[in-house]
């Protein structure tokens, strides 16, 4: 092939092919400060979408800063100490990301969508787990008109009880009831614009702390919401170990959801993401089992000196693994309960306590962190790469993108 200028490239034995669109990335933070969004472009990726699963930087408030990097830390393991030290933030109803990502010039394009945790601790502050007011609604959806009219891709709802703030928090619109579901996709509807993309109760199993079969009530209500709002919609398809086929009843009922006007695309990822698993991870293999469970509240040095008595082993490892039983620290109620209860009555603390623990171990980040701001993301991002299928197109920069498959 001829390329102009440099003359003629070698591209025997290699794969030609467009830039990708990696329309499920969490850059963020990274993108205020990294123009090529590593590792993505050495991968071949052209333009990455961000403010997915419901969480993201914008609309933002100064005194909501720690506390969306908080929950960004929880939900997908990038060091909070690499986002305070890194971010450049903006000021507004929505400046894509922070600031800067307007600024610098760019090798990877870059779109985002709004979150939706975002916009009610936008709105509601230190009330963002609550029950929002219809005075909250009102102003909510105001936020995402003016953001689509700004330049957003979309909205995210992120749903899922697994996804959790570093202080063990739930995301803000987790269980969210079916009147803000619509009045937000109302306001999408009316601007004209936008993919809305949910991560749905449910799509990480028992062993991820979601109900079993719960999405299947999810895919119920994108599929009516789809049909009456017409507006483009994706959701995030995950199977596991207990239910491995149920896969197929879910697109089943979008295949006749969008045989009657709706526009909705599961999102499926080419290949298993990793995780990293360990005693100070939530997602451990031994959780499930009554023992392990008994010894979750102690401190991690006490827990593994426990784990060292051989009789604790062996009764550990004998244990059947019971998804079912809630682990420490867990609402045993279910999501449609623990809506209409204050945050105290469900088991968790009040964001005023979460923003001063926060405040007490933000000052041991800087130590925490071992490495640069940018090998802190590259490490979390190559970690998290997802190629995916069956994908609506958007609009960037007044061009149209590509649907891509790289399944």
């Amino acid at each position: 092939m001829t390329a102009r200028p440099g003359g003629p490239i070698d591209a025997d034995g290699l794969t030609v092919k467009p830039g990708f669109v990696d329309i499920h990335t969490h850059f963020d933070g990274q993108a205020t400060w990294d123009p090529h969004l590593t590792p993505s472009c050495w991968h071949g990726v052209t333009t990455a979408i961000m403010g997915n699963c419901g969480i993201g930087f914008a609309p933002v408030r100064p005194d909501r800063h720690d506390w969306l990097i908080e929950l960004m830390e929880g939900v997908e393991d990038i060091p909070g100490s690499a986002l305070a030290e890194g971010i450049t933030w903006g000021v507004g109803v929505l400046r894509r990301v922070p600031r800067r990502a307007g600024e610098m010039p760019r090798a990877v394009d870059v779109g985002t969508q709004i979150p939706q945790a975002a916009v009610r601790a936008y709105v509601m502050g230190d009330r963002a787990l609550d029950a929002p007011t219809a005075d909250d609604l009102t102003a909510m959806t105001q936020a995402v008109t003016d953001g689509l009219r700004a330049g957003a891709l979309g909205m995210s709802f992120g749903r899922t009880a697994g996804h959790r703030s570093a202080s063990g928090q739930p995301v803000p619109g987790t269980y969210s009831d079916e009147d803000e579901l619509v009045a937000l996709m109302t306001a999408m509807a009316e601007a004209g614009s936008g993919v809305l993309q949910v991560v749905p109760a449910g799509v990480g199993g028992e062993m991820g702390g979601d109900q079993r079969h719960s999405i299947d009530g999810e895919v119920e209500w994108i599929s009516r919401l789809g049909e009456r709002f017409r507006i483009p919609m994706t959701f995030l398809a995950m199977v596991n170990e207990q239910d491995p086929h149920d896969w197929q009843h879910w697109f089943s009922a979008v295949r006749t959801a969008n045989a009657a006007g709706a526009n909705v695309r599961p999102q499926v990822a080419s290949r298993a993401f990793g995780m990293l698993m360990g005693h100070q991870s939530r997602m451990n293999p031994f959780r499930h089992r009554r023992s392990y469970r008994a010894l979750m509240d102690l401190p991690l040095d006490q827990r593994v000196q426990a784990l060292r008595d051989p009789q604790m082993k062996a009764r550990i490892l004998a244990e059947t693994p019971d998804a079912g039983d809630t682990p420490s620290g867990r609402s045993t109620q279910p999501p449609h309960v623990q809506a209409a209860l204050p945050l105290r009555a469900r088991g968790g603390e009040s964001d005023s306590t979460t923003n001063r623990r926060l405040r007490q171990h933000r000052g041991h980040r800087s130590a925490r962190a071992s490495r640069s701001v940018g090998g802190h993301l590259r490490h979390s991002a190559a970690r998290r790469r997802q190629g995916v299928s069956a994908v609506p197109a958007v609009e960037l920069r007044g061009q149209r993108l590509p649907t891509i498959s790289t399944t």
